[in-house]
């Protein structure tokens, strides 16, 4: 994790490894922001349909790969390019429906980003 003060600059491109492994990696955050990059193999889902945060609105910005979101019931397919906001309070949960891995950031901004351990 880099911390706000310290740099404000971050390259999601820095998550590497296993592409069959869910992985993720705080890149950036501020008192009152974080901001993730995710890698999420090929069927696997980041987040179960009734997943909720109620303590901060998300915007999901997808770097490659193609992905099914699901917000408070409503779906929509999305590719590299796109962005999915999750309002507070809203279930929601992100689906890899391509071939190969899906790159996302993960935008979280709350009244506290501080110790929060369940950002995902």
């Amino acid at each position: 994790m880099t911390d706000f003060d310290e740099n404000i600059f971050a390259d999601p491109r820095r998550l590497e490894g296993d592409a069959r492994a869910h992985r993720f990696d705080m890149l950036l955050r501020s008192p009152r922001t974080a901001v993730m990059v995710a890698s999420l193999p090929p069927g696997e889902t980041a987040a179960r349909r009734d997943a909720t945060d109620a303590r901060a609105d998300r915007v999901v910005y997808l770097i490659e790969g193609e992905a099914r979101g699901s917000v408070g019931g409503r779906e929509q397919s999305l590719d590299a390019g796109q962005l999915l906001m999750i309002p507070a309070g809203r279930p929601f949960q992100l689906t890899n429906t391509g071939s190969n891995r899906l790159l996302y950031l993960d935008f979280i901004a709350s009244e506290t980003t501080e110790k929060r351990g369940d950002l995902l």
